[in-house]
């Protein structure tokens, strides 16, 4: 997710740059890429959490298995 977001759809989206160049774009517009990336690693990190706690809540029956699915 974060590679797609962060490196492959910006790419597509200027393909005659390269990678470098597209971060000194997004620099002189006034966006710190590195703290993007921070973000979304840490939305996934927090996304994965939340869906390991639901498993094993639902593996140890501490949850109803129905509604885990939902």
């Amino acid at each position: 997710m974060v590679l797609t977001i962060a490196v492959w759809d910006p790419q597509a989206a200027v393909p005659g740059l390269t990678y470098q160049g597209i971060l000194a774009g997004l620099g002189e517009a006034g966006v710190n890429a590195t703290t993007s990336v921070l973000g979304l690693v840490l939305w996934g990190a927090v996304g994965f959490a939340m869906a390991l706690a639901v498993s094993v809540l639902a593996i140890r029956r501490a949850i109803n298995r129905q509604w885990a699915r939902v």
